[in-house]
């Protein structure tokens, strides 16, 4: 029931720069739904609980576009006036007002949204506000079907994993557990597709500020609808999804991602652990404090980075909290990161931008600039080096790899120690400049590498997707010419960037016989899965690519998988016998898993010199490999006249990522400074 009442609450100004708001529901089922508010200082704050919810629609059909548009269509009382807020928070008001008799905290309640000074401030407060909580409740939103089967899997099968009479390591494991439970191999499956739906659909998953709201949290609450779940439970159960499941899906990834980063890298009110700042300085060569500070931000921003927000502002915003909360003391005398929401995100993320450029010791921020191809729609007009933090990174920057020096590996220096005079770049309104060197020209680029490792992309079941990176491979010299290397095994190293890496796992090298074993048995489960479902004509013009990729690499190859092997494969590939969780699949995911990590948003490429390289989607022949002084990595620029360039991306390439063109002779000469616009 809407009040009719002409006078409608306006927030009044906070009284002080260190003052929020809290609220309290009017207790007793009033209509409309009452709640009072206060504002008090952060140095003397009772006791309350903060809400982390998602401003719009509980859920959404379609997780990759996000349609948020929240309308204000329920009505509240604030102080006994009229206030509209949206029909999700007032599901998850009315979820809580039998259960929280305190103070809470909302942000759409405690802060005048109507205000971009107010909002701007109280970004820089959010480490403060929840840290200070006594514990986060999350409402993701009324209970949906598939609540029922991530219960399933809480109650039924997560006891199991702790269980003798299952081992993990068996191959009879999963018929196991349906023998155990008494179900079909549908209805698992079934269950488990639930679980992934169940992420994809509650919209908070995907939200920038739960990193903020998750990780600074003492304590817990998951609420959908009125059944409570437990977090470390949702994670563990990502984590299986992989193995006996369909895989996570992009939310419960990410989800998983955030658990496992608050496990491991607790928060004490509200202050990041060393750890956590020193792991990321590791990989940034970061020693200074103001240096690993913006280490620091750099980890929080890859950590928000693959999430949504509304406003694109929020992208970046949504970690000042809890990098303020670490800011050292060279800087607390003028505080330097900033809100704005009066500025436009063209505006806004080149001076962020350029805030932490202008601090690394290292072009560590160019690593992060990735450009997608269907990022038109939403992309913002910044310059070609400044990341556009608008678009969710689907990306794993070469520079993450770095963080494997940890373990014992050898870092990316593909510029060894070379550094530019006086500050590894120059920034002038648009322009960076920097000083570099081209290496190589790219000859020929191949097709994107992510689908064609995945089961859930058409690439995945196209004859010629992997057929053409085999073909790519025959432009190699048979000994590569930079490592003496085999052609074949340069080929499988530059898809994985020589790591053997996969998230929760120790950082290693890949292993030369393990990965030979394991690239044969995606080639040909693969080709095994594609004939199986081929007939006639289309069927003998793929056995004959075929035959004609063992002639290439059989005789070669003794583990190189044969034609006969092949169709005796694809027969039981049509009849079930065979499927991803078989020992063909499960050896062949020992490479897949790795090649849809290091692959995504990537494709192989080759210079002119028969180098074989990785780079970003957008690589076109013609464009030119540098290397770049105070920089790790290789980049791909695009030349735009007049010593001018257009980054295009990182670049890993096989052979020159430890400084092998640098370290002789004559190879730091002919560095020069060159303009990105």
């Amino acid at each position: 029931m809407l009040v009719s009442i002409t006078e409608v609450y306006y927030h009044k100004p906070l009284p002080k720069e260190r003052y929020i708001r809290l609220l309290r529901i009017v207790q007793g089922h009033t209509d409309p739904f009452s709640v009072t508010l206060k504002a008090f200082s952060l140095d003397d704050l009772p006791e309350y609980e903060a809400l982390s919810y998602t401003w719009g629609n509980a859920t959404y059909k379609d997780p990759e576009y996000d349609d948020d548009d929240p309308e204000m269509s329920s009505q509240i009382l604030i102080d006994n006036l009229p206030f509209h807020i949206t029909e999700n928070l007032n599901d998850g008001l009315h979820q809580l007002r039998n259960d929280v008799k305190g103070y809470l905290w909302i942000d759409a309640l405690c802060i005048d949204q109507t205000s971009p000074t107010e909002r701007a401030s109280q970004v820089l407060l959010m480490g403060d506000i929840y840290s200070s909580a006594k514990g986060v409740i999350v409402w993701l939103g009324p209970p949906i079907p598939e609540l029922e089967d991530v219960l399933w899997l809480i109650e039924r099968y997560l006891p199991t994993l702790n269980d003798p009479r299952f081992d993990a390591t068996s191959p009879s494991l999963l018929d196991d557990l349906l023998g155990f439970f008494q179900i079909s191999p549908d209805v698992w499956f079934q269950r488990w597709e639930a679980h992934q739906d169940f992420y994809a659909s509650y919209r908070w998953f995907s939200r920038a500020w739960i990193v903020q709201e998750f990780l600074l949290a003492r304590q817990i609450t998951i609420l959908c609808g009125a059944q409570t779940l437990d977090w470390t439970a949702l994670s563990l159960l990502s984590q299986k999804a992989y193995i006996q499941g369909p895989g996570a899906g992009t939310n419960a990834t990410q989800f998983m991602i955030l658990s496992s980063t608050r496990s491991k890298f607790p928060f004490a009110d509200g202050q990041p652990p060393e750890n956590m700042i020193d792991f990321m300085s590791a990989a940034l060569e970061c020693r200074t404090p103001e240096e690993r500070w913006c280490a620091l931000i750099i980890f929080l921003l890859l950590t928000v980075w693959p999430q949504n927000s509304t406003c694109a502002h929020d992208k970046v915003y949504s970690i000042f909290g809890m990098a303020q909360k670490a800011q050292p003391r060279s800087v607390t005398q003028a505080p330097i990161l900033k809100a704005d929401y009066k500025q436009t995100p063209e505006e806004a993320f080149p001076s962020f931008t350029t805030l932490l450029m202008t601090k690394l010791p290292t072009l560590a921020m160019l690593s992060y600039d990735i450009k997608y191809h269907d990022n038109e729609a939403t992309a913002t007009a910044s310059p070609s080096w400044c990341p556009d933090y608008a678009i969710q990174s689907k990306h794993l920057p070469l520079l993450t790899l770095n963080q494997g020096v940890t373990s014992g590996l050898k870092p990316f220096t593909a510029c060894g120690n070379l550094t530019r005079e006086s500050s590894p770049c120059h920034i002038e309104g648009r322009t960076l400049v920097v000083s570099g060197k081209r290496v190589a020209l790219v000859e020929k680029a191949c097709r994107p590498l992510g689908p064609v490792f995945s089961a859930g992309y058409p690439a995945f079941y196209t004859p010629d997707g992997v057929q053409q990176l085999l073909e790519f491979c025959l432009l190699l010299d048979t000994t590569y010419n930079l490592t003496s290397q085999d052609r074949l095994e340069v080929l499988w190293r530059t898809i994985l960037l020589d790591r053997g890496y996969l998230f929760g796992q120790a950082w290693k090298y890949p292993d030369a016989n393990e990965m030979y074993a394991a690239f044969f048995a995606f080639l040909d489960l693969q080709a095994s899965t594609i004939l199986g479902y081929m007939q006639g004509e289309e069927r003998e013009r793929y056995l004959d690519m075929l035959r004609s990729r063992e002639s290439m690499f059989g005789a070669s190859y003794p583990g190189f998988p044969q034609l006969e092997t092949i169709i005796d494969h694809a027969a039981k590939c049509s009849s079930g016998q065979i499927d991803l969780l078989n020992p063909l699949g499960l050896s062949a995911d020992v490479f897949v898993l790795r090649a849809q990590l290091s692959g995504s948003n990537r494709r192989l490429f080759l210079t002119s010199e028969k180098w074989l390289g990785s780079g970003p989607e957008l690589l076109e022949s013609g464009d030119e490999v540098w290397l770049m002084k105070n920089a790790a990595v290789p980049f791909i620029l695009r030349p735009t006249g007049d010593e001018q360039y257009k980054l295009v991306g990182e670049a890993y390439v096989h052979g020159i990522m430890y400084g092998e063109l640098v370290d002789v002779p004559g190879g730091r000469e002919g560095f020069r400074d060159i303009a990105i616009v």
